[in-house]
Formats: C-alpha cells, structure tokens, sequence
C-alpha cells in the first residue's frame, strides 16, 4: 500500500497553573527569550553604531591651479590660473602651460583617474630646487550616502641639485572625522575654496587655504604617493605632473533606525533559533521521563 497522507500525533501534557511543570515551561520560555538577547549583546551589542561601505568617487577638476617653483636662492617662479593672484606674483610670473586628460582604464564610463601637467618656460640659467601645486577639485560620492565637497590636490617636492620635471603618482584617499548620513544629503562644504575676484592678498595665502580645506570633517589626501624627478641639461622649461587615481573608497555612515532593526533582528534571531531547539528537547526529555508531575494525553484516545 502507499502513504497518501500522514499527520503528525501529538503528545499533550496537562498540568495546574502553579504546578512544578507549569513552572518548568515558564522557565524553559524566558531562557528562549532572554539568552539569546544576552549573547548577541555581548557579541557585539543589538545596536549598529556605524556601518560601513563602498563607493568610487567621481572627482571633477575644476580648471583652477596654483604652482609655485623656488631656486636655489630662493627666487620665485609661480603660475595659477587667478588673474588677481597672477597680478601679485609680479616679476615671478611665468606663462604656464595647462594640459589635463581624464583616465577611464576599464572603459566603464566612470574616471578612473586623472592626468594634470602644468609646464612652465625658464631661461637656461633658471634651476628648479623645489615645486608645489594645488589642484582645485570637486568630491562626489552619491550611490549610499550623498556627498559634495571642494577638495585640493597638494603635492610639494625638492631636489637640491636640481630638476626640470617632477611627478607626482597618487592615490585619492578620504578622511572622516564624522559619520555620514544614511539618507542625508551634505553639500555644505561643497563651496569655493579661494574665490577668482577675490582682491585680498590674505586670501591667496598658500597655507591658509589648506587649512581652508582641511577644516571640513572630510577631505580628500593624497595616499600612497611616489614622487619622480629628473634633471636634463638644457632644458628651457619645467614640467610638474600630477597623476591622481580614483579608487573605491570605504566610507563609514550612522544606520538609519530601520537598519538598526533589521540587523539587530538578524542578529537576535541567529542566536534565538538554536536554543529554541535545544531547550525544546531538554524540556521534552524531562516530560518524557516524568521528571515533572503532568498529565499525559495522547492525540487521537478519548479523554484523559
């Protein structure tokens, strides 16, 4: 013959409100309930502080460039792309040259990173010992959390003997010093760093707007930075590139409360269900053995 249907047959066991059985379920119930919450606690707490993931970044140049050159005596060679600020370097001012070309290496539509050559004109005599830039850019990161910010890209090197090209390889790091919102939107530090009108010396001051730009709780160093320098007799010229990749970046965000939940929910149910199992056979056992005082009642007899 073959089974068509089958049902389980339950066992029943009855027992007074203030029996020692009714006390054994009670307890076997809030262990269920109250263990499970205690170790995912201790493992780690029920509540998300911070959580984290991961994003490229689009970084957009923003066609604004500051580059300072010094000899060996400490004369100035400087070029940057503000009018206001070109009128203070005076005699020191040279007419560079920009050149700037974005990187896509695994064609997918999204910059990988970028290439920024300022080229300056010197006279034969003229000898470059040490050279900085800064490179104005605008930070995005939007896939999670929505973030704006105007970055700089520094780079500062030197070479006492001399040099007539300099480059700069690095990385695009971010630095947090706040969490980022779940769902907010940030663009309160996604304002001009040095104005183009501006008509204060102060405001061109090299170190004040670094600081300007470190202010923020998050802004963007350079990381894992290799610096290459060359020197070629004759040259009438100087040439600094800036080579910058754009990595995926970690970023750390608060949860939002039903993120919380869900996790603490996960985490609470991962532990509940296997001492769900193993209270139940112990309980089972001990009914079984009659360790307890309970009526047995099998399903399907009639009556107790």
């Amino acid at each position: 013959m073959n089974a068509v249907h089958r049902r389980p047959l339950y066992r029943v066991y009855h027992a007074g409100l203030c029996s020692l059985a009714t006390c054994l379920q009670i307890v076997v119930l809030l262990l269920t309930l109250i263990i499970p919450f205690l170790i995912a606690y201790r493992c780690g707490g029920l509540w998300m502080r911070q959580a984290s993931y991961r994003e490229q970044p689009r970084v957009t140049f923003n066609h604004h460039v500051i580059a300072e050159l010094h000899d060996a005596t400490g004369q100035l060679y400087a070029f940057s792309t503000f009018a206001n600020l070109n009128s203070l370097y005076g005699q020191s001012l040279r007419a560079g040259r920009i050149k700037f070309r974005n990187k896509d290496t695994n064609a997918d539509g999204t910059q990988d990173g970028s290439e920024l050559t300022v080229t300056f004109p010197l006279a034969p005599e003229e000898t470059v010992t040490s050279a900085r830039i800064l490179a104005f850019y605008t930070y995005e990161i939007s896939e999670f959390s929505r973030l704006a910010i105007q970055t700089i890209a520094h780079a500062e090197l030197s070479r006492p003997s001399g040099m007539t090209k300099a480059t700069v390889l690095a990385d695009v790091g971010f630095f947090q010093r706040e969490l980022l919102a779940e769902d907010g939107t940030i663009t309160d530090y996604n304002q001009t760093l040095l104005s183009a009108t501006s008509l204060n010396p102060e405001n061109y001051d090299l170190t004040a707007i670094l600081q300007k730009a470190r202010a923020p709780p998050y802004n963007t160093p350079l990381v894992n930075s290799h610096h290459v320098t060359a020197f070629h007799s004759g040259s009438t010229g100087f040439s600094f590139t800036l080579d910058l990749t754009y990595p995926t970046t970690e970023y750390r965000y608060r949860p939002g409360v039903w993120h919380e939940l869900k996790q603490s929910w996960v985490q609470y149910v991962a532990v509940a269900i296997p001492f769900y199992f193993v209270l139940s056979h112990i309980r089972d056992f001990i009914f079984d053995q009659q360790f307890v005082r309970a009526v047995k009642w099998d399903e399907g007899k009639k009556g107790l």
